[in-house]
């Protein structure tokens, strides 16, 4: 059997190895015992799709995987430890880059901003660590971030607000602090909005008000004070809102904004305010 006929293997008309999708656990144990360093990708040089999700694989990250014109990468859900290889900043062409669930220990990679046609970034559930910066607002094709369940910390870039195209933005359970920019304001076209665990301090913008299309927003577990913002009364999608573990105004303040919520179609409410009790509706 040709190689190209392997299950998870695709290639192009010349038989050169173009794309490697292996399903869970579909190569667990026969690299070398899981062992993904020793695998040898200079060997696939046409290589643009790269799929080893869930498979155990350990060691660290090939730097081989710099030279291959990769689209492409998920290496989730495995066992990688080591950091996040500096060269992988220089895959230009990729679209989607997926390490969440492994032991990536790193700061936030300073030239992530090279990889312009990034649509989907998920780097959650490692142990990066360090502020975000500034160049991450030059992803403006992300549509998808999740950086949830790292040791980042510092406060979120203004520059976030160029990434326009972006759905889902997953921050939770870090350690970022200080205000929400309000530029956060220009990610219009959001339906998932998740900051919990992390110490946020401020008042909740209101800016997030304008954001039509939202159906999820967790605020809690942070130092957010003031008032409740009424324009989140507005957010006529939410079905999914949580706010408690802050310091908000007390509950007769925002019988307002209790009032106009969109509670037709909500599944599940959290507000938790200085002086008043838990709310939930299901």
């Amino acid at each position: 059997m040709s190689h190209c006929e392997w299950p998870g293997i695709s290639c192009n008309d010349s038989g050169s190895v173009v794309e490697i999708d292996m399903l869970a656990g579909s190569c667990n144990g026969s690299w070398d015992g899981g062992n993904f360093s020793s695998m040898n990708f200079s060997l696939l040089p046409n290589l643009s799709f790269l799929g080893l999700s869930d498979n155990g694989l350990a060691g660290i990250i090939p730097r081989q995987l710099c030279e291959l014109p990769l689209r492409f990468l998920d290496l989730s859900g495995n066992n990688l430890t080591g950091e996040f290889p500096l060269c992988l900043q220089n895959l230009t062409m990729l679209e989607v880059l997926d390490i969440h669930n492994n032991g990536i220990a790193s700061p936030f990679p300073s030239r992530l901003g090279n990889q312009k046609k990034l649509g989907y970034l998920d780097l959650s559930f490692n142990l990066l660590h360090g502020p975000i910066l500034p160049t991450l607002g030059e992803l403006k094709d992300l549509m998808e971030l999740y950086l949830q369940g790292n040791s980042f910390h510092g406060s979120i870039p203004p520059e976030i607000g160029n990434l326009t195209n972006l759905i889902y933005l997953c921050m939770e359970e870090n350690q970022y602090g200080g205000s929400i920019p309000s530029e956060i304001g220009n990610l219009k076209r959001l339906i998932w909005l998740s900051l919990g665990s992390n110490s946020f301090t401020g008042p909740i913008p209101s800016e997030i008000g304008d954001f039509k299309n939202l159906t999820y927003l967790d605020l809690s577990n942070n130092n957010f004070s003031g008032e409740i913002p009424l324009q989140l009364g507005s957010l006529v999608m939410l079905s999914y809102l949580d706010l408690r573990d802050n310091s908000l105004q007390e509950i007769s303040v925002a019988t307002n904004f209790w009032n106009i919520l969109p509670r037709k179609q909500m599944q599940m409410l959290f507000v938790a305010v200085a002086g008043g009790p838990t709310s939930t509706l299901l």
